[in-house]
């Protein structure tokens, strides 16, 4: 079964507000190279915006960025049989593309070393957190929780 899970943004021409708990409506801006911004980041602790743009480029570099086997959590009303927790495997990866649909962002959860994102596709019922972490100063996809009805 392929993910159901189509999220990215071609983030070097598209813009997510990460610092903030507001949703977000996916704005396209002018375009970036992995790390070009101007961030707080140390030299060898990469941005959570930086990570943005890389991760959500192209397929290799989400590939390259996700902890597999990825824990997927499903969550679809009480005693569907869909709810529980599995392990998404590499070999079922695909390429997470939210241009092609008209998804919002809008930060869950934030510490020094982890985010919490909400991607919803407008008035469809579709939604998924994605737990990311900062492992050796790099940021990796960890959990995705798909509670889309």
């Amino acid at each position: 079964m392929n993910i159901l899970f189509k999220i990215a943004i071609c983030a070097c021409s598209y813009n997510l507000n990460l610092d903030s708990n507001t949703p977000n409506k996916i704005q396209p801006i002018q375009e970036y190279k992995y790390g070009e911004f101007n961030s707080n980041a140390t030299d060898s602790t990469e941005s959570f915006k930086d990570f943005c743009i890389f991760f959500f480029s192209n397929y290799k570099n989400q590939f390259s960025r996700v902890k597999f086997p990825l824990k997927y959590i499903t969550s679809v009303g009480t005693g569907n049989p869909r709810n529980g927790t599995s392990y998404f495997p590499s070999t079922k990866w695909t390429f997470f593309d939210l241009k092609k649909a008209n998804w919002t962002s809008k930060l869950i959860s934030k510490t020094k070393n982890s985010r919490t994102i909400n991607f919803q596709v407008d008035e469809t019922g579709v939604y998924y957190n994605c737990k990311f972490k900062l492992i050796e100063g790099k940021w990796y996809l960890i959990e995705l929780f798909d509670g889309s009805m």
